[in-house]
Parts: C-alpha cells; structure tokens; sequence
C-alpha cells in the first residue's frame, strides 16, 4: 500500500512537472510570437485584402507572363497601356519601356504605332513640347518597311496641322523627303527611301 501511495506521489510530481513545463512552453510560444502577424487569430482579413489584390493585378500579372515569353509583341505593350487607363504617369512609364525593349527588326506588329500612341498621349494632356520629342525620336528608329516611317512622319505632320502650325508641317514634310545625309546611307537606314515617304504622305490625305 505504501508502494503504491509513492507511486501516486510520483505521479503527482511528475504530472506537476509536465504542466509547469507546458506552461513555460506556451508562455514562451506567446512571447516570441508577440506582435507577428501569423500569431493573428483574425488575420482572415488581411488574408482576403491580398486575395482580392492578387485578383485585381491579375490582367497585369498575365500580361507581365506573356511580355517575358516575347517582350517583342506589339498588341501585349499596346494592352499593357490600357490596363493603366487614367493613370497617365504609368502609361508614359510602359510606352517608354516599351519602346527602349522592343526591336523593329523582331517585333510582332507593328512598333511605330506605339511612338505615335506615346506621341499623342502627351498630345492629349498639351504638352505638345514632350510629343514633339517622342515623335523626333520616333522617325529616327529604323523600321522594318519605309510605310512605317511614312506613317510616324504624316501623324506628326497632321498633329501640328491640328495645332494650326503650318510653318512646323511644312518643315516636317521638307524633313521628310530630303535627301538623308552621307552618314544615313552608310547606316542603310529606311530614310534612304525617301521619296516613297512623300507619295505614302499625299496618299494618306
């Protein structure tokens, strides 16, 4: 009986360690856990806000997947744009990266409609200055067909007819169709077809 009263004692003992031990550990859980956010028992919320996040970047995420399969294609930079649409600081930001990523010669498309799209973005906002300098750096890319060099030099030809600046389209069209310097022809640039860029103009009109 006496062995058997011990071994109830021991049980005891052992069963105060056990809880005290427990305790400590929880006690111990709780302080390294303080304050970090998966110790939240109601962080259902803030699991929900990146849901709902994640699914508002969704068209922006498939299109950043499609851009890296061929940072080349014309049409996703051109979607790319719109899914900006009223946020004129990220759409000057994507039509920039798009046009210093894309080369002529690879490109899915066609890439001039994206420096005029650049072009009159500023347009649209009066800052004919800035458009002025994008369509300027537009009809020095060298473009797979002379039509899309034609096409960059009649927009902003018709942009500063728009403007009622007559001197300023006149002076593009002489800038168009003169004859490209020594340089530009050991380039092989499209500016050497010249000519074709003043008939593509006239017949556009």
């Amino acid at each position: 009986m006496e062995g058997t009263g011990l071994s109830d004692e021991e049980d005891d003992d052992e069963g105060q360690e056990n809880g005290f031990e427990e305790v400590e550990e929880e006690d111990f859980e709780r302080k390294i856990l303080h304050g970090f956010w998966l110790n939240d028992k109601n962080d259902i919320d803030l699991r929900l806000a990146r849901f709902d996040y994640l699914m508002e970047r969704r068209p922006e995420l498939a299109n950043s997947v499609l851009l890296r399969q061929n940072p080349h294609n014309v049409e996703q930079w051109d979607r790319r744009v719109k899914l900006f649409e009223g946020n004129p600081t990220k759409q000057i930001l994507t039509y920039t990266e798009a046009v210093r990523t894309i080369d002529p010669m690879k490109a899915v498309g066609k890439p001039h409609t994206l420096w005029v799209a650049f072009a009159k973005l500023y347009e649209q906002h009066k800052d004919l200055a800035n458009a002025r300098v994008i369509f300027d750096k537009a009809v020095q890319v060298n473009y797979k067909t002379v039509d899309n060099l034609a096409s960059v030099w009649c927009e902003w030809a018709e942009m500063e007819l728009k403007h009622k600046n007559f001197k300023g389209a006149l002076e593009l069209m002489r800038r168009a169709t003169a004859e490209p310097s020594v340089e530009v022809k050991r380039k092989g640039t499209l500016s050497s077809s010249f000519h074709i860029i003043f008939f593509l103009c006239v017949g556009k009109n």
